[in-house]
């Protein structure tokens, strides 16, 4: 199947028929877009500088091709959101099951969302993987296209988690050209720091360096 944007383009494989906002990105020169597309039916041959995953609306039910982000508190499964804040930013979230909401950080503080709420998918999901890294080495992983959670000011967001306090907690974790660091979680209220934690990353699979593990394990 194959994802139509506005200049012709492929953004993934997927199959369901539906609107909504995907987040594009260009591996070939770091291009970040956003752009509303209409998921057509059609034979799919991917282009190699776009990775297959795509943000689907969330409803309050978890797609079957949704990616696990970890576990909460009872061992009940989590997954990767994404909220729009104030403007043009785009922030990585947690979508607890059964739940509408999704929850983020901004400045220094928890941030919800129960509407305009999207839900991280792929079809492809052995090709993800959680890797374990330090902020100050995260520029090495040059070989693991990082996955892009979103934008805020300009500065591209990828996808962190970290267990903390009995369970999976998933954040932002700002790119290297900003005075941002750590990887940044929402708790009890507030935006927690952590400077070792685990990034999500796409094709890490095919790097024997890069100690890959499941989108599954915690």
């Amino acid at each position: 199947m194959q994802a139509s944007n506005w200049d012709g383009m492929t953004t993934g494989s997927k199959s369901q028929e539906d609107f909504g906002r995907f987040l594009i990105v260009d591996l070939s020169y770091g291009l970040i877009q956003f752009k509303t597309s209409r998921i057509i039916s059609e034979p799919l041959t991917l282009n190699p500088f776009f990775v297959e995953y795509y943000w689907r609306e969330y409803n309050g039910i978890i797609p079957s091709d949704a990616i696990p982000g970890g576990f909460d508190s009872a061992g009940n499964p989590t997954y990767i959101g994404q909220i729009p804040y104030r403007g043009p930013r785009l922030l990585p979230a947690t979508i607890n099951k059964d739940c509408n909401t999704a929850y983020s950080t901004v400045y220094g503080r928890e941030v919800t969302a129960d509407t305009h709420v999207k839900i991280l998918c792929s079809k492809n999901q052995d090709r993800y993987s959680w890797i374990p890294t330090r902020y100050e080495d995260l520029h090495l992983l040059t070989t693991c296209q990082l996955v892009v959670g979103g934008m805020e000011k300009e500065n591209t967001l990828y996808i962190g988690r970290i267990y903390h306090d009995r369970k999976t907690r998933i954040g932002k974790v700002y790119d290297s050209h900003t005075s941002r660091e750590g990887l940044l979680v929402p708790y009890k209220g507030k935006e927690i720091e952590f400077m070792s934690f685990e990034v999500l990353a796409y094709n890490c699979t095919l790097n024997p360096l890069c100690g890959v593990i499941n989108v599954e394990s915690t």
